[in-house]
């Protein structure tokens, strides 16, 4: 009896079955993901230019003159006009930073909802960590 016990309590679960929507949500977790990933990158470079522009503000302030890159040539503007340029596109900048990581924390909700979801019916049989694919391992027993 006790053998029997322990057979069953290390057999696998009986393997749940993949609905359309489990799947549209594993896809939907996956673009997510996706996006995630990209959005990181994007907002990394975002972060990395704002600095360089707030450098250049900064810059400027101490120069007469100052030469701002317009497609091939230089042009030759005063301190005042570069830091106001400079500020303008650093404010642009960050504005598109701002929606960049609000998209980040409503992507994150939404994939922190799918992964309850999905783990909640499919347990250890579904992988959703980053450094994995995603996959789902659906075994078929025969009874």
């Amino acid at each position: 009896s006790h053998a029997l016990q322990m057979a069953t309590a290390t057999a696998p679960a009986q393997a749940q079955e993949v609905t359309a929507e489990d799947q549209r949500n594993i896809n939907t977790f996956g673009r997510l993901t996706t996006r995630l990933k990209q959005l990181d990158g994007e907002i990394n470079a975002l972060k990395a230019e704002i600095t360089k522009i707030d450098n250049a503000v900064d810059e400027a302030m101490l120069c007469d003159d100052v030469r701002i890159a317009m497609g091939d040539g230089f042009v030759k503007v005063t301190s005042d006009q570069a830091e106001s340029m400079l500020t303008e596109l650093g404010a642009s900048l960050k504005e598109d930073l701002t929606r960049k990581e609000a998209e980040v924390e409503a992507i994150s909700a939404t994939t922190t909802r799918l992964k309850a979801v999905l783990y909640g019916k499919f347990g250890s049989s579904i992988n959703l960590d980053e450094k994995w694919s995603l996959c789902v391992c659906v075994c078929r027993r025969n009874v």
